[in-house]
């Protein structure tokens, strides 16, 4: 790209001056678009970063924590809305004056949806605290910053409710695409200019410097910034120390793509709408490696000719519509048609009929309703949308079939291109024994392993009601049946509901943990137990599901640590579930059901006849030595058995 070297200082100058007013209207859409207690926490928390006074959240009794904002400034509604929440019991004008001395922190920024149309009122903030720790005073101990920053994480959610991530990245780091953890989104080696590109396309500058890359010429090549970064030191109109140099980006290299989208693999554990938009562009990226910019150039394009200003262009907006060119162009209509539905999921709001026609002129949710409108959405598809919590079970795992089978299409691409190119994955074995070993912990079958639903919306899954069915066969296994919904025996027999089944098995203690596991069962459930020759009562079944919650919390994958993954699965507890299915008379063991965990949130069922349950559950009690461990074993009998005879008997095997 040529650069009018001869009009650059008023080329940077009117730069500056257009990013400042996209910043300003980014500002407004995120004040429109936060509830009252998230826009205090968003006018109080750069305050608390700015200050370090006894009595405020955050303070720490040091004079080597390093705090205060370069350039901060305070506007009155700010001013008036700090001084409400911070200070009403006590007077201000102290805390109000100028900061004396160097200022700690360059910049501080916050990155990824918020103030878009898919920011959500459950959207974290997701700060970068931007510093230069080659240049701080000696006396400050960059420790002590991190420890205000968890202080200040505390306070928001014990006070707002609202989860906060507060980045501290060191500019030496960022200019070389070393972040570490830099975004709740990252995972360490997996990420580097990837994230950079999207820090600089999802940005809002709160306070402080602005970031020189945004300030520069749509486009330029590496060795072209660097020249403008040295020449502004001689150019009048253009302040240096307002500006920061965090690194420069005009192309991603092909070696971050399968790491990130491994990443994205283990993020739509939680938010699946999210990530697999994410998975579209690096598909975009990577297949269109070389011939297409960064979409953070194309945002700084529009805003640098005043376009983004006048047409308030989101950068979200922007994600989405170019991912879903990528795949119109490439005839993938079913991947269109699921990437509409996830993204009108993640915006998390209920566009009406009415407001697509063009009947709303209210931020955000015009901005969704011209998104539906150019989708060509009719009231059908807009009102099945707006039901999806109230989806049938069915319905949900086949959309969350549909992500699935998206996921594997695009992984197989990537990693065809990617072994096409020959390029070597940046991703870290050691990151990428820890993303694997979550999808598989997640999404793996394995023997004697409790299958969890390929779905992503766990929380759909949930029913109201239940029914269970036994049936039983003459020489042949009997079998136990799980519907949802309140169904009759004649509804089965006549074959009116077999849409509605959705397990079956031989053994109930299966079925039951089963739903269990994928939350499909939950207190607030209803079981309609059909009436049968069984001697199974609805009481037992109760009483073993709340002996599943409390003994097999629900885990979260994602959430588990990597050290978890860099080694063997441990076995976490053991339940032994005894003579369930037999008569309650009965003195003597008969039948011995295993249930058990392990520390990479996996579940696991066996069942035996006596003898063979007794080898087994004694071959892994003393494996794992879980007789000296408390908490850790836990054996179940039907209430109105004779529980101690049995306990006896099983007590003195256990001792042999």
């Amino acid at each position: 790209m040529e650069i009018d070297f001869e009009n650059l200082e008023d080329i940077l100058f009117n730069n500056i001056r257009y990013f400042k007013l996209y910043n300003e209207k980014r500002r407004l859409d995120i004040l429109e678009t936060l509830p009252i207690t998230k826009s205090v926490l968003f006018i109080c928390l750069p305050y608390l970063l700015h200050t370090n006074h006894e009595g405020l959240p955050g303070y720490i009794p040091s004079n080597a924590v390093p705090f205060g904002i370069y350039n901060f400034n305070i506007r009155k509604d700010e001013r008036d809305e700090i001084q409400s929440v911070l200070f009403s019991s006590s007077p201000s004008d102290l805390f109000f004056k100028p900061f004396v001395g160097k200022p700690a922190i360059e910049s501080l920024t916050l990155m990824g949806s918020i103030g878009s149309v898919a920011h959500t009122r459950k959207s974290d903030f997701d700060y970068w605290i931007i510093i230069d720790s080659e240049n701080l005073p000696s006396h400050l101990d960059i420790n002590l910053l991190t420890q205000k920053a968890d202080l200040l994480v505390d306070w928001a959610y014990k006070t707002y409710k609202v989860f906060v991530s507060l980045f501290i990245v060191d500019k030496k780091d960022a200019q070389k695409n070393i972040f570490g953890h830099a975004d709740s989104e990252s995972c360490g080696s997996a990420l580097g200019k990837l994230l950079k590109e999207e820090f600089y396309r999802t940005m809002f500058l709160v306070k402080g410097k602005v970031p020189l890359w945004w300030i520069c010429p749509a486009g330029i090549s590496d060795s072209q910034y660097l020249y403008v970064k040295d020449k502004i030191k001689d150019l009048t109109r253009i302040f240096n120390e307002d500006l920061i140099d965090i690194g420069h980006i005009n192309n991603i290299p092909v070696e971050e793509f399968f790491g990130a989208f491994l990443w994205q693999m283990n993020k739509a554990m939680e938010e699946p709408d999210k990530s697999i938009i994410k998975m579209g562009l690096l598909e975009k990226y990577i297949t269109e490696a070389g011939k297409v910019e960064p979409l953070s150039i194309t945002l700084k394009r529009k805003v640098l000719s005043q376009q983004g200003v006048a047409e308030g262009i989101d950068p979200y907006f922007l994600l989405v519509d170019e991912v879903l060119n990528f795949y119109r162009k490439s005839s993938r209509d079913y991947a269109v048609a699921l990437l509409q539905r996830a993204f009108y999921l993640k915006m998390g709001v209920k566009i009406t009929y009415s407001e697509v026609l063009g009947h709303v002129k209210l931020g955000r949710r015009q901005i969704a309703a011209e998104m539906i409108r150019n989708w060509g959405w009719n009231r059908d598809e807009i009102e099945l949308m707006n039901s999806f919590e109230n989806w049938e079970f069915n319905r949900i795992i086949a959309f969350g079939n549909q992500i699935i089978e998206f996921m594997g299409e695009s992984y197989k691409k990537i990693s065809a291109i990617h072994k096409e190119m020959g390029s070597p994955s940046l991703i870290s074995d050691m990151d990428l024994t820890v993303l694997g070993g979550k999808i598989f912990s997640l999404y793996q079958p394995g023997p004697r392993k409790i299958a969890r639903l390929k779905t992503f919306y766990e929380n759909n899954l949930a029913q109201l009601r239940l029914t269970i069915h036994y049936i039983e066969k003459k020489n042949k296994k009997n079998v136990w049946e799980l519907y949802t919904g309140s169904v009759s025996k004649d509804d089965i027999v006549i074959g009116r509901v077999v849409d509605k089944r959705i397990y079956s098995s031989e053994h109930i203690v299966d079925i039951l943990i089963w739903a269990y596991h994928n939350k499909i069962y939950t207190f607030n459930s209803s079981i309609n137990l059909i009436p049968s020759k069984s001697y199974v009562g609805l009481v037992d079944i109760l009483d073993l599901l709340k002996q599943f919650n409390d003994f097999f919390p629900s885990v979260n994958i994602s959430d588990l640590g990597p050290e978890i993954f860099l080694s063997t699965p441990e076995l976490e507890k053991l339940l032994l579930i005894i003579n369930f299915e037999e008569s309650k008379w009965t003195k003597k063991l008969k039948q011995i059901d295993l249930i058990y965990n392990n520390n990479r949130g996996e579940l696991f069922h066996e069942s035996y006849n006596p003898n063979d349950g007794l080898k087994r559950s004694i071959e892994i009690i003393k494996t794992h030595n879980l007789l000296k461990q408390k908490g850790k074993l836990r054996i179940f009998i039907p209430k109105d058995m004779p529980h101690d005879s049995i306990k006896k008997e099983i007590i003195s095997n256990f001792r042999r």
